[in-house]
């Protein structure tokens, strides 16, 4: 038997999941959530017992690990490990996933969809009037990114290389009758209103200077005090920034905060593709494009039909498939194969797509649904 190695791929990409579609079992899905290094070490005594109860055990190297990691101390969140034959990986994720003990003839990708519910890379933009900061981030890591050659960072900058409008029409052109009155400001704008006046010009050239930095189409999550949120909004011109946004000095908040705080907003606003595809859905019912019926929904992935799959955390259906006669056998027992983590498998194996959602996004927030590549 070849001995397992375990590498650190540091997170799933998509292109992994489908990678992990395709394995040929049997399949190893460990997802260990937890808040301290304590409930992780005691999470880890229980899950060894159940690999060795249903499977005799990990191999020597995956064991080691799991130890190591026990040993290391973890930040809050998920570890994950996947072994399928002679090749292991762990990550981990600042995200709290369901935890999973899977063995089977599949990898339990149901139970990492979350991961992939949100998108792999997004921007934060720090707003301060003394020291604007733009930060790169993916689930795990945060980056502070330099701004564009001439983007003014700070409010300072700003209005060292231009004044606000109003400003420059309200100065006198002096005559030489007016001596040292020449160029002073009679306007009668309130300190209020010149300060609103100059903020809101510092955010303008931020908009503008940033933009070759979004053409990436990644999403921009703004953080600052909710004045200044509102008065980017009224000039930003990037259609993929993602409201409400933080509310919160970014100087103000704790290391690690904003990304954490950001994680969890991106995880409650569904991404552009599921949304659209969703808005749509209800035409499709009935047309042979769309089910919400788990039966026809697994037949179609085995089928290799299902192009977009979506399906509520607690969502149940249990059974086999019976690939000769083309049949679905559902099972009331929970203890029977997963149905539904087959059809996200076949789903993303031939090319689809397939999310977790919460109910409330859910088409009349029923358990499970999916659109067709084509009708039955």
């Amino acid at each position: 038997m070849t001995t397992p190695t375990v590498s650190s791929p540091g997170r799933l990409s998509v292109a992994r999941l489908t990678e992990l579609a395709t394995a040929q079992g049997p399949c190893i899905t460990l997802v260990i959530p937890h808040s301290d290094g304590d409930s992780f070490r005691i999470k880890i005594k229980d899950v060894l017992r159940q690999v060795e109860e249903r499977a005799g055990g990990l191999a020597p190297a995956v064991r080691a690990t799991l130890s190591n990691a026990a040993a290391d101390g973890v930040q809050p969140g998920t570890f994950v490990l996947l072994q399928c034959g002679a090749t292991a990986e762990h990550f981990e994720t600042p995200e709290l996933l369901r935890e999973q003990v899977s063995i089977g003839p599949r990898f339990s990708l149901r139970a990492l969809l979350p991961l992939l519910s949100r998108p792999q890379e997004f921007l934060l933009l720090a707003l301060s009037q003394n020291r604007t900061r733009l930060l790169r981030c993916t689930a795990t890591t945060s980056e502070e990114i330099a701004f564009p050659a001439g983007v003014p960072t700070s409010l300072e900058d700003a209005m060292q290389t231009s004044q606000p409008d109003h400003m420059l029409d309200n100065r006198s052109a002096g005559g030489p009758s007016m001596g040292s009155m020449r160029g002073v400001m009679f306007g009668t704008t309130t300190e209020r209103e010149d300060k609103y006046e100059r903020l809101l010009q510092f955010f303008s050239a931020l908009n503008r200077g940033l933009q070759p930095l979004f053409a990436e189409n990644i999403p921009v999550v703004p953080v600052g005090v909710e004045h200044e949120l509102a008065l980017y909004r009224t000039v930003n011109t990037y259609p993929h920034l993602v409201e409400p946004g933080i509310h919160g000095a970014p100087d103000g908040l704790k290391g690690g905060e904003m990304h954490r705080r950001a994680l969890e907003l991106l995880g409650a606003t569904l991404p552009e593709p599921i949304r659209k595809t969703l808005e749509n859905f209800d035409k499709q019912v009935g047309t042979g494009h769309a089910s919400v019926h788990a039966q026809e929904i697994v037949k179609a992935a085995f089928e290799g039909r299902v192009a977009s799959l979506f399906l509520q955390q607690d969502a149940q259906y249990h059974g086999d498939f019976d690939a000769a006669r083309q049949r679905v056998r559902h099972a009331e027992d929970s203890e029977e194969n997963d149905l539904l983590n087959d059809a996200i498998v076949q789903t993303i194996a031939n090319g689809g797509f397939a999310a977790v959602l919460p109910a409330s996004a859910m088409p009349q927030g029923v358990p499970v649904c999916a659109t067709f590549r084509y009708p039955l």
